[in-house]
């Protein structure tokens, strides 16, 4: 069974039509929370480059509840590379998004 959302990635979670049964259930009952992290990342974006890490920290949200908004938003054409690179938890760079005008 394919998730109901499944065709419209990246505005709703969603998990691989191969995916098992639990992956689909996952991607439904994650969508409201998606949904409001995208929306809190909208609003820190639009003012300050950031990744992920900081502003699941500015946010004080999990990081795997913002990484997957960062990929959906990315996806969406609302969020591009600002150029500037941050450093991850574990000493790699990582991608300090921003707001596309306009978005």
């Amino acid at each position: 069974m394919v998730s109901e959302d499944a065709n419209q990635y990246p505005l709703f979670p969603a998990a691989h039509k191969k995916a098992p049964r639990t992956s689909h259930d996952a991607a439904k009952k994650a969508a409201p929370r998606n949904r409001s992290a995208q929306a809190r990342l909208a609003k820190i974006l639009k003012v300050a480059a950031m990744t992920p890490e900081e502003a699941a920290q500015v946010l004080n949200l999990d990081l795997f509840t913002i990484r997957p908004a960062f990929s959906m938003l990315r996806k969406q054409g609302k969020i591009e590379d600002s150029g500037r690179r941050g450093e991850s938890r574990t000493g790699r760079k990582a991608v300090a998004w921003r707001w596309v005008d306009g978005a």
